[in-house]
């Protein structure tokens, strides 16, 4: 005899309907919340939004909406949004904006309009907008050499009265149910990277993230502050700025790719633990670090390696006011490596030693910053001397066009990009003479930094073992 099977509906609620793109703008537009903590940023290209709205002329599918209806004591005071978006985030989205002729606002983006691109049988694209208003033909003085035209009476009709399924969720849910309704629903489309992880809240550092909003907060400031776009991976980036707090694996917590971050919270494994006492710790920290961040001036932006090392100075150390214009001119150092992150094909040594080069240039930083006047009026650094580079040369490798570097011996030409390195940094006193100068490669010469050769040499021998 089978055993009775019992069941615990989870809606109990909802309102199937369809409606049409008309009614759907008029009655939810500007009462939806379509970005609920849940949910992932609008990731549509401009060219995919195009394609949904050219979708609905042509009267092709379009799956259903889902919303979810807020209950009283779930709506801010201060709010005019009484519904969530749960699926159909993006088609909800497109289809508002297109229909109202508003420009679409998103970080890191430059506010643009949906236009739907038709071509002509003469091969000629045409730009269309539903109805024109001040935003397009803004856009349209911005373009003038595209051909832009507007939707007929005709098309304008069959659009606003394309019929939207849309399913409103009632009875209520709790915020864990409504991400699992997300989250079962994505096998579409599937959610990845830090929109994935962001909702594992029964990790304990994953809901600590998620209690004390740090998506509004710190993601914003890294997205903004970052040369390197953090969307997918700042959830990798805030563990990985735990882990340099507890000081367990110092350096080597560099050695660790966002790759084994994701596999540590898909196996929940025990580093993601974080008891109260730490958590506090953790948040004062983080806080801090933000703040500072924070108060430098808006175009201030941070290579990967300058945002670890100033979090790792700043576990230690205490940064005033007069050290920000410091910081600001700091973060314009080592331009090259801006994208290192991204660029780096897995050998971690090299960013490393930048990250150990860089705090040691903000333990060096002076009790004072002078004034950009102050700066332009002291001695600049001297240009090393074409005939010294020479002597230099010639000095180590006799007629040979080539050499190695005297830090990481690898090839260098007389001919090609190689540097007269100091032994001891110009800028804590070292002469440019040929006793304190040694060819080496350019990439060698910025990683340096101010450390003494020797020591940096030592340093590049040890990785290498």
């Amino acid at each position: 005899m089978s055993s009775v099977r019992t069941y615990t509906p989870l809606i109990t609620n909802s309102i199937p309907s369809v409606i049409t793109i008309e009614t759907l703008t008029k009655t939810y537009n500007g009462r939806v919340n379509y970005r609920p903590v849940y949910q992932r940023d609008i990731r549509w290209t401009l060219i995919q939004m195009g394609n949904l709205i050219c979708a609905i002329m042509n009267a092709h599918f379009i799956p259903e909406l889902l919303f979810y209806k807020l209950q009283e004591d779930e709506i801010n005071a201060d709010s005019s949004t009484e519904w969530e978006c749960i699926d159909g985030q993006h088609r909800f989205f497109v289809l508002s904006h297109f229909m109202l002729g508003i420009p679409v606002d998103l970080p890191r983006k430059k506010p643009f309009l949906i236009t739907m691109q038709y071509k002509n049988s003469d091969g000629k694209i045409i730009y269309l907008f539903y109805a024109k208003n001040e935003h397009t033909e803004a856009w349209q003085r911005t373009n003038p050499s595209l051909n832009v035209e507007y939707f007929t009476a005709e098309e304008q009709r069959n659009f606003r009265n394309f019929p939207i399924r849309i399913n409103v969720i009632n009875n209520k849910l709790t915020l864990d149910a409504r991400r699992q309704i997300f989250i079962g629903l994505q096998s579409g489309s599937p959610v990845r990277g830090s929109d994935l992880h962001k909702n594992q809240v029964e990790i304990p550092l994953i809901g600590l993230i998620a209690d004390n909003g740090w998506e509004k907060t710190h993601k914003q400031t890294m997205l903004q502050r970052l040369y390197t776009n953090p969307e997918s991976f700042w959830i990798h980036w805030v563990i990985r700025l735990l882990f340099l707090m507890r000081g367990e694996g110092g350096m080597d917590e560099f050695r660790i790719p966002d790759s084994s971050i994701s596999k540590m919270m898909k196996d929940k494994h025990e580093r993601l633990d974080i008891t109260d006492e730490e958590s506090d710790a953790f948040f004062e920290v983080i806080d801090r670090f933000f703040t500072f961040i924070s108060s430098l001036p808006e175009k201030v932006k941070f290579s990967p390696c300058h945002f670890y090392a100033l979090y790792i100075f700043m576990l230690t150390n205490t940064l005033e006011d007069k050290d920000r214009a410091f910081v600001a001119k700091w973060a314009k150092t080592h331009r090259d490596i801006r994208t290192l992150w991204t660029r780096d094909d897995g050998d971690c040594r090299r960013r490393i030693i930048i990250i150990q080069n860089m705090l040691e240039e903000l333990s060096s930083r002076p009790n004072e910053v002078s004034t950009d006047e102050e700066s332009d009026s002291k001695k600049k650094r001297p240009s090393i001397p074409k005939q010294l580079r020479e002597f230099i040369w010639t000095r180590d490798f006799d007629k040979s066009a080539e050499g190695k570097c005297h830090c990481c011996e690898k090839t260098i030409t007389l001919t090609g990009s190689w540097d007269a390195g100091h032994i001891v940094a110009h800028a804590k006193g070292g002469p440019t003479n040929a006793e304190n100068l040694r060819p080496i490669c350019s990439p060698c010469n910025k990683q340096m930094g101010v450390k003494h050769m020797d020591e940096f040499k030592r340093e590049l021998i040890a990785f290498k073992g």
